[in-house]
Order: C-alpha cells, then structure tokens, then sequence
C-alpha cells in the first residue's frame, strides 16, 4: 500500500496527487488527471478531495457522515432538502421537498444520542449533550 502525506500546509507530497489520479484515470472513469497547480495548498486539495468524494461516492451513503466530520453539517443541512430521481425517458428531474425544513444545531447535532440500552451496559456512559 503506498504511504500519502500531508506533512505541513505549504508541502503537499506528490503521492497525493497520484493517489487521485489513479481513481480519476481508471477505465470506467477516465477523467483528466489533477495537478499540482490545481491544489498546491492544502485548503485547496482538501476542497478538490472533498468535491471528488461527494462525485465519487454519490449515491453509496456517505455524504452525511463527511459533511458532520468535516464540521460542514450547519452550512449544508438547514433549509429545504432538495431530491432527484431518474425519470424513464432519462432525464433527471430534480424537485423540493417542500413539506420539510431541516434544521441543525451544531452544538448538539454533530453527536447522535447513546442508545439507552449501551448505557445500561455500561453505566460510565453519559449522554450526549441536548439528548
């Protein structure tokens, strides 16, 4: 398994670059390789990292777990969620999901309720806070 690193803000080691090029570059997505003028801080190949997971691994699930981690949840989640789906004729049609208005709480949101039962098993567990 080759190492990446990421060893300070101004040094960004090539293995990184290479590392998504090989996702971008295989058979069955043949996308253009990226390069180091595109993401030569490392705010921007986070931000170039973070656009390739949500193409990348759109539609397996992951999306709210990176958006908690990467502490984004309050800027993306409140407001009207918006849907898509694949119409037969094959277009996508996108639609609002007016009935509903998201809201997060970043000062409870990011963590989700101990399941009471884990807490009986284990009486040092406290609760999360606003749970």
């Amino acid at each position: 398994m080759r190492k990446h690193s990421l060893r300070k803000e101004s040094e960004i080691d090539q293995t990184v670059y290479e590392a998504i090029n090989e996702v971008r570059q295989r058979e069955s997505v043949d996308l253009p390789a990226i390069t180091p003028e595109m993401a030569s801080t490392a705010d921007a190949l986070r931000e170039l990292i973070r656009m390739e997971r949500s193409v990348e691994l759109a539609y397996e699930g992951f999306r709210l777990f990176d958006i908690r981690r990467w502490q984004l949840a309050e800027q993306v989640m409140p407001g009207v969620p918006m849907g898509r789906y694949y119409e037969e004729d094959g277009e996508w049609k996108q639609i609002r999901l007016d009935g509903f208005d998201r809201s997060f709480d970043p000062a409870r949101d990011y963590l989700w309720p101990i399941p009471q039962r884990e807490r009986e098993l284990n009486t040092n567990l406290t609760q999360n806070a606003g749970y």
